[in-house]
C-alpha cells in the first residue's frame, strides 16, 4: 500500500526502540489500518533545527492500510486527545506538554493555498 510514500525506516535511526505491540484503527469513513508500535524522536518542522522535538515518543508504523493508496499524504499523525487515542498512547503534541517543550498547550495550523 505505502511503497510509493515516504515511509520512516526503522533500521536507518540510531535511537528507535521497538515497543512488541501491534495497533489498529477504524475511522469514521470506514477505512482502516493497522501496523507496529515503536519509540524515537519525533519532529514537528521542516529541518531538526526548525523543528519541536519530542524524544521517546512512541508512535505506530502502519504496515496495512486501506483508503489511503492514492491520497496525496504520506501519513497521519495523531492530534486527538489522549482518552480516544490508539492502545492508550500519548499524542505527539500532549507528550510535548507533558514533558514541559512547549510552553504552552496551544498550537496553530497554517494552510497554503494550492
Amino acid at each position: 500500500d505505502c511503497l510509493q510514500k515516504n515511509r520512516f525506516n526503522s533500521s536507518l535511526s540510531k535511537t528507535y526502540q521497538e515497543d512488541g505491540r501491534t495497533w489498529s484503527i477504524l475511522y469514521g469513513d470506514g477505512s482502516n489500518a493497522q501496523g507496529l508500535l515503536g519509540k524515537d524522536y519525533f519532529a514537528f518542522g521542516p529541518t531538526m533545527k526548525d523543528s519541536l522535538v519530542i524524544p521517546n515518543i512512541t508512535f505506530g508504523m502502519a504496515r496495512k492500510l486501506s483508503g489511503f493508496k492514492d491520497d496525496p499524504v504520506d501519513g497521519i499523525v495523531g492530534l486527538a486527545f489522549a482518552s480516544i487515542a490508539v492502545d492508550g498512547v500519548t499524542p505527539p503534541l500532549i507528550a510535548a506538554i507533558n514533558q514541559s517543550i512547549m510552553k504552552l498547550p496551544l498550537f496553530t495550523v497554517w494552510l497554503d493555498r494550492r
